[in-house]
């Protein structure tokens, strides 16, 4: 499962509105084929391109985008569908992984403006800031480009936070190493985050007359492998109405999903809907949770899925504000403990049938907790199987075994 990234709190000093915007997020959920994740006219889930030239890869791996360069070529990621606004704020989070061999201080950059194309070459006046990949033999830095400032280099991954105020104000928002301590950021500067350490500070822009619409990823000299992964961004000029301490989920030996979700302050919150996908792209919804409406406590919560897990499953929380406006959590993905079968209930009522949902071909015996061999009728569905028991078993705990491959759940028949 892949770790939660966490949204930092901003407050902005001349802005009354409470709502927060999402421009771009992108997990790397949808598998190995790139073009799930770019179109011409993009979601905000989708760039307008990933590009490669000459021997450089692209490779979607470990749900991660990572671009394998050696003597030649470039691998670049861009969207050029301007942000609505355009947000006069933002917070761009990520995780930053990979390897470098040899040492190249202008390896790669990470640009925000306004583009006019998806070039690796992108003229400052098109800028409003950007920062730099320095190749150390080994591992990364992010650097500032033009002081050559950098901060720790990088061996394993990490989250960086780049936040940006270009509101006309002050900007203040709490700081991502867990210190609860707030940072006030004057107007045209930014702040760099790698982990928990502050890289840097109060720096000012490119060009402070560009907006905030488009960003770009050039990666074209130096040698190594740059992975990216749990993109979040962000506008800051309001307040998120929910912080997200921690989503998780567990599956029980029945293959039946619990998700858990802490939050560290609530604002005019009004519900949660659990969504539930496939293949994280189609959603449903699946469940519901009151939320705490507006509190600085912490606040748990937890939701079951009725329906076991025979698959891969993708779960997301939305959380709507008492005004209606909506926010989407990223998601999480959870497995049955084993791919060979679960049961459709469980408990069972005495005298219907056990509903097994698994793979053709499998054969199924029922069992005492002492191994005594209960006989039953096993009949094919659509989904699996139904087993009738050619004698009521009295009510109590019975062992379900599927004699290919083992594997063995516990049944309760009431």
């Amino acid at each position: 499962m892949k770790a939660l990234l966490l949204p930092v709190l901003l407050l902005a000093a001349a802005t009354a509105g409470r709502g927060q915007n999402t421009f771009f997020r992108q997990e790397f959920l949808l598998g190995p084929d790139p073009a799930s994740y770019r179109a011409a006219d993009p979601t905000f889930e989708q760039f307008t391109d990933i590009v490669t030239s000459g021997s450089t890869q692209a490779l979607l791996q470990d749900e991660k985008l990572c671009f394998n360069r050696q003597a030649d070529g470039s691998g670049r990621f861009f969207r050029l569908k301007d942000f609505p606004g355009p947000p006069r704020s933002l917070y761009v989070q990520f995780r930053l992984s990979g390897s470098s061999t040899g040492t190249n201080a202008g390896a790669a950059e990470l640009v925000l403006g306004q583009f006019s194309n998806g070039g690796s070459i992108t003229p400052n006046s098109e800028v409003y800031a950007k920062i730099g990949f320095a190749a150390t033999g080994g591992g990364w830095q992010l650097r500032h480009i033009g002081s050559g400032n950098v901060g720790p280099v990088i061996t394993a991954e990490v989250l960086v936070t780049w936040v940006l105020n270009n509101t006309g104000a002050r900007v203040e928002y709490i700081n991502p190493d867990g210190s609860g301590i707030t940072t006030i950021m004057q107007n045209d500067t930014y702040d760099l985050w790698v982990g928990g350490e502050k890289v840097l500070s109060a720096t000012g822009p490119t060009n402070p007359l560009q907006t905030l619409s488009d960003f770009k990823m050039s990666f074209d000299a130096g040698e190594g492998q740059l992975c990216f992964d749990n993109f979040l961004i962000r506008d800051v000029s309001g307040v998120l109405p929910v912080q997200l301490r921690a989503f998780s989920g567990q599956v029980s030996a029945e293959n039946r999903a619990t998700l858990f979700w802490q939050t560290a302050s609530e604002s005019h919150a009004a519900t949660f809907l659990v969504e539930r996908s496939p293949d994280a792209r189609r959603y449903e919804t699946v469940g519901t949770r009151k939320a705490a409406g507006t509190s600085t406590e912490t606040h748990a919560y937890a939701w079951e899925d009725p329906r076991p897990l025979t698959e891969t499953t993708y779960y997301r929380l939305r959380q709507t504000d008492t005004d209606g406006q909506q926010a989407l959590l990223r998601p999480i993905a959870l497995s049955p403990q084993k791919a060979g079968f679960c049961l459709q209930e469980n408990p069972v009522t005495a005298g219907q049938p056990v509903v097994v949902r698994a793979k053709a071909g499998a054969v199924f015996g029922l069992f005492t907790p002492a191994g005594r061999a209960v006989p039953v009728v096993q009949e094919s569905t659509p989904q699996g199987f139904r087993l009738w028991s050619r004698q009521q078993p009295p009510a109590g705990i019975y062992l379900l075994q599927n004699r290919m491959d083992g594997q063995t759940v516990r049944v309760v028949i009431d």
